[in-house]
């Protein structure tokens, strides 16, 4: 957890806020991405903007004073980081399908930093206690079988992950 905090305190500083890369893909089903405004260059500052709304999305969730339930946790966790979803399958599939140098430095460069992000979000201790709580209730909470089912899943992701460990040893 130590490195992912060096990590994102080391994003490459990038101008651009609002980078086509990171807007919402229309048409139904998901969208689609832009194709046509995917270039080497905007990728880092659509990174640097997802990972500062992941990490907003993420905080709101682990600062919520009310009582962890799924909506407010498991369902808002679910919905957190989309931005930073889409810029990554985008980027994956440039990263295999082009393998140019220019994407290749991209990947060398920004992998560490994604990591971290990732790595931001399965530490969080008020995070995983909130997870931990609904996990711990979701057979009296009224739920069904698919929400019962997320709950487990996702518990036990950030369980595998080290969510449990000390911060020693994470």
């Amino acid at each position: 957890y130590a490195v992912a905090r060096v990590m994102s305190s080391q994003l490459p500083s990038v101008s651009g806020r609002n980078s086509p890369l990171t807007a919402e893909w229309p048409a139904p089903w998901g969208g689609v991405p832009p194709w046509n405004e995917v270039r080497p260059e905007r990728f880092p500052p659509a990174f640097r903007q997802a990972i500062v709304e992941q990490r907003r999305e993420v905080e709101k969730i682990a600062e919520n004073p009310a009582p962890a339930t799924f909506e407010n946790t498991i369902l808002a966790l679910e919905c957190a980081g989309r931005t930073l979803d889409r810029v990554q399958v985008l980027f994956g599939v440039m990263v295999e399908g082009m393998s140019s140098p220019e994407y290749q430095a991209l990947d060398h460069e920004w992998s560490p930093h994604l990591a971290a992000a990732a790595d931001e979000v399965v530490f969080n201790g008020r995070l995983f206690s909130r997870i931990e709580a609904v996990h711990e209730a979701r057979q009296t909470q009224g739920l069904d079988a698919q929400q019962v089912r997320l709950i487990e899943k996702i518990h036990e992701r950030f369980v595998r992950l080290g969510a449990r460990l000390n911060e020693s040893e994470q």
